[in-house]
């Protein structure tokens, strides 16, 4: 079994078919995860949540995970526990999501129970 992800506020995340092939080509680990949504920051950027780990916030903790983590995000589904996918930007990647609008005109929702995705007009 799985250890469960939760974010610093309690909330247990599942994991979908995308964002775990992202994370096998990043090289991450559910550990890994765990540890952005408990130390991250939280942006909420085109119709999604978003968890950041920022230098200060790697900083702040002081240990070698958080080195190796800085600049990986977590994408989560706004109206559902699913983490949608991840990604590493080292450069300039907080910058960028604070550009993105807050809301998108097309929303992401959660579409029955194999986690697919569906972009609603």
């Amino acid at each position: 079994m799985h250890a469960q992800l939760q974010t610093n506020e309690g909330e247990v995340m599942r994991l979908t078919a995308h964002a775990e092939k992202r994370m096998r080509q990043r090289g991450l680990t559910r550990q890994d995860l765990g540890y952005v949504l408990r130390y991250g920051c939280k942006q909420h950027a085109a119709g999604a949540r978003i968890y950041y780990l920022r230098d200060k916030d790697v900083a702040r903790r002081n240990c070698r995970m958080g080195e190796k983590l800085r600049g990986t995000a977590v994408v989560i589904a706004r109206d559902a526990p699913v983490i949608i996918t991840v990604w590493r930007n080292r450069r300039g990647g907080l910058r960028r999501i604070k550009r993105k609008p807050v809301t998108d005109n097309a929303v992401w929702q959660v579409q029955g129970r194999k986690n697919k995705f569906q972009k609603q007009d």
